[in-house]
């Protein structure tokens, strides 16, 4: 797939020239995807609606389909947010991929440019930029310049410059090239034999210790075996009140006594009387005797007592011990690429 931006201070009327150029492509024989990049927080959804409470409730992905279309929605929850390289790879195949955003990727763009924005432009900043597409003349511009009010003209420069390269003949293929072969087609075990004899590793041939803190983006040349349980004990997701889920009055709501608080790295001390709950915040230890956890925006603090709501679910917001892994068990497999979050769990299991 061929991936061209579309670049411009904004104001400059990007997205209204890529909605005028996808007509203008698709009638040129092109079938065309679009990458929209947002630099604030959006929603294409709406609170209410059945995929939105899924994604509320905790879904990492959520799938809209119809037969009309399709839509995924995946929520990054604190994650990396993509580039540009993995969004495109999700994408199916497509002649052309027009990016709005993601300026400082290093990909052809055509610069939009309006005089009215009042805005140097980019390019002499951006060698990427191939062509200024602008509303008035740009004298001492030497890239191409494209009239901005005419999206078949651009469109004519898009497929000129991105698919009207001739495919070289054999005779100007370059030496080595793996498809020239003097003998005409290749056998399979041909190609395996020029593919070997052309490939270098990209790695050391035997696996090498690495310092954890060096090891991101590694992969693992053996199973990682955790050294200790994570989490070590039952802990709370959220912050709220710890209690005994049998001391729950059924269909009615239940007034406990508050007994205590629990921190991360601040248990209770003792345990919880009965027919008392005890105040807690995400990641501290479930003190001993409770099983559940109530959200705090769920009760009413009624002074030194605590009114839950019915229909309370049992285990509710209460997060396992080893829920990750546990001591003596496999907590990464060979062959595991070392990201952020790999690493993060090594290093929770003691490596």
């Amino acid at each position: 797939m061929q991936v061209l931006g579309i670049a411009g201070w904004s104001g400059s009327g990007k997205t209204t020239l890529v909605e005028r150029l996808i007509p203008a492509l698709i009638a040129r024989g092109l079938s065309v995807s679009t990458v929209k990049h947002a630099h604030h927080a959006f929603d294409v959804d709406r609170p209410g609606k059945d995929s939105w409470r899924h994604r509320a409730a905790g879904a990492h992905e959520v799938v809209v389909a119809s037969a009309a279309r399709l839509a995924l929605m995946q929520e990054l929850r604190g994650a990396t947010e993509p580039e540009l390289p993995e969004i495109v790879a999700r994408l199916k195949p497509v002649d052309l991929v027009l990016v709005e955003g993601f300026k400082r990727q290093p990909i052809a763009k055509l610069e939009v440019h309006r005089a009215v924005v009042g805005k140097p432009l980019l390019h002499p900043e951006d060698p990427w930029i191939v062509a200024v597409a602008s509303d008035a003349p740009l004298p001492g511009c030497t890239l191409p310049q494209l009239p901005l009010d005419r999206p078949e003209a651009i469109a004519d420069f898009i497929v000129a410059r991105l698919f009207a390269a001739p495919a070289p003949r054999a005779a100007e293929q370059a030496p080595g090239d793996c498809f020239a072969h003097a003998d005409g087609d290749l056998s399979v075990a041909e190609a395996a034999a020029l593919i070997a004899s052309r490939v270098e590793p990209v790695c050391a041939p035997e696996p090498a210790p690495r310092p954890l803190a060096a090891a991101l983006g590694g992969v693992l040349a053996a199973d990682l075996i955790a050294q200790r349980t994570v989490p070590a004990q039952d802990n709370s997701a959220v912050d709220g009140y710890a209690l005994r889920h049998a001391e729950l009055a059924t269909g009615a709501p239940t007034r406990l006594a508050v007994g205590g608080r629990a921190a991360a790295g601040r248990p209770l001390e003792g345990s919880a009387g009965p027919g008392s709950a005890v105040r807690i915040f995400t990641g501290a230890a479930l003190p001993p005797g409770c099983d559940t956890v109530v959200m705090q925006e769920d009760v009413h603090r009624d002074g030194d007592s605590v009114i839950v709501p019915a229909g309370i679910v049992r285990d509710a917001h209460r997060r396992p011990a080893g829920e990750d892994c546990r001591a003596g068990t496999v907590a990464l497999a060979a062959g595991a690429r070392l990201g952020p979050r790999q690493v993060a769990l090594a290093a929770a299991s003691g490596a």
